[in-house]
């Protein structure tokens, strides 16, 4: 996880976490150490092997790095975001939450697998406290030809038409249309 909280309750972004450092998960509360990595995206992981039904451990690399890109990305478009907030009616943490004129969106940033049941229970769980989710694909779903099934696990319909996004890192990064491979500004600005 990108995020946690020090003693005196406030959000600490893992990147700017000092080492000596108590931490705590924003879900379960329990304590969390930084982990500092040359190959991996300096991040927080619970102390105890412990269930966290909100948390999930072993993000991958391109995972955590993608949420980081996307919360940048956003940032540099105005709009106020908060990196894995946790949601305390429905027991969910998505990925971001992004907020512009009184407006909530939910971002889930996808590169493992994940079943259709599990989408569903979580588009549920956003949809029953009036959130709206993103499904944003990164590379490990670019790197091959989607079956059907796939890509209908992550349809939505925006503009009329149906279609699912994707992140692109490099080089130029952005958001980008399953359907078409055009660069998505529907999505900022049906945001805005």
């Amino acid at each position: 996880m990108l995020t946690a909280v020090d003693v005196t309750g406030n959000t600490i972004l893992a990147r700017d976490a000092q080492k000596k450092q108590n931490y705590f998960c924003p879900a379960c509360r329990q304590r969390v150490c930084l982990r500092l990595g040359q190959i991996r995206v300096q991040h927080f992981s619970h102390v105890q092997i412990m269930t966290c039904r909100a948390m999930s451990e072993g993000e991958s690399v391109e995972h955590l790095f993608g949420k980081l890109q996307l919360h940048t990305y956003f940032v540099s478009l105005g709009y106020q975001v908060t990196l894995e907030k946790f949601l305390p009616a429905i027991q969910q943490r998505p990925d971001l939450v992004v907020e512009s004129q009184g407006r909530c969106f939910i971002i889930e940033f996808q590169c493992a697998p994940i079943s259709f049941e599990t989408i569903k229970k979580r588009n549920t769980g956003y949809a029953r406290i009036g959130l709206q989710v993103f499904w944003i694909l990164g590379t490990p779903y670019q790197k091959q030809n989607l079956r059907q099934t796939t890509m209908a696990k992550f349809a939505q319909i925006q503009q009329n038409h149906l279609g699912f996004y994707y992140w692109v890192s490099q080089p130029s990064g952005g958001i980008y249309s399953g359907k078409n491979g055009r660069k998505l500004m529907e999505l900022t600005a049906k945001i805005k």
